[in-house]
C-alpha cells in the first residue's frame, strides 16, 4: 500500500473508532453531527480529498450512520478560513470537528474550541505546541508518524 493509501486507511480506522466511541457513549435516539474541516481546495487539496474519502468510506461502512451526519468545510489551508469553517460549525452546534490539518489552521480555532468547548480531533497538524495537553483538542499521533516515513 502506498503512503497516499495508508493515510487513507488510517483516517477510515480514526472516523471508525470514534463512530464506535459515539456508539457506546450515546443513546441510541441521539442523532449526532460531526463537522469535518480540510483542504478541499489550494495547494493541500490533494490531502484533503484523500481525507475526505477516508471519512467517507468509513462512514458507508459504518452500522451506525443512521445515527451520524457529517458536515464538510473547506479550509483551503488557510487561518481566516478555518476559523470562518470552524465558527460555522459552532454556530450549527457541532461539538466534534475532524480538522486542524496545518498547524496554522489548528493553532488559530484552539482558542475558539476551548471557549466553545469543542471536541477537535487534527488527523495532522504538527506544531510542537499543539502536543500540550489540552481538554478539547487532540493530534492523531499515528498519521503524524506516518506523514514522517
Amino acid at each position: 500500500m502506498n503512503k497516499k493509501g495508508l493515510v487513507i486507511a488510517l483516517i477510515a480506522v480514526l472516523v471508525v473508532g470514534l463512530l464506535l466511541w459515539l456508539n457506546k457513549s450515546e443513546s441510541k435516539s441521539d442523532k449526532i453531527t460531526i463537522g469535518a474541516m480540510m483542504q478541499l481546495t489550494g495547494n493541500g487539496a490533494i490531502y484533503g480529498n484523500d481525507m475526505k474519502k477516508g471519512i467517507d468510506f468509513a462512514y458507508n461502512e459504518s452500522d451506525i450512520k443512521d445515527r451520524i451526519t457529517i458536515v464538510y468545510e473547506d479550509d483551503a489551508g488557510d487561518t481566516k478560513k478555518g476559523i470562518n469553517a470552524f465558527n460555522s460549525f459552532i454556530a450549527r452546534n457541532i461539538d466534534i470537528v475532524i480538522g486542524g490539518t496545518t498547524s496554522n489552521v489548528a493553532n488559530g480555532i484552539l482558542p475558539i474550541a476551548n471557549k466553545n468547548k469543542v471536541l477537535i480531533l487534527s488527523p495532522k497538524a504538527t506544531d510542537p505546541k499543539l502536543s500540550i495537553p489540552d481538554d478539547y483538542f487532540f493530534i492523531s499521533t499515528v498519521l503524524t508518524a506516518v506523514d514522517m516515513i
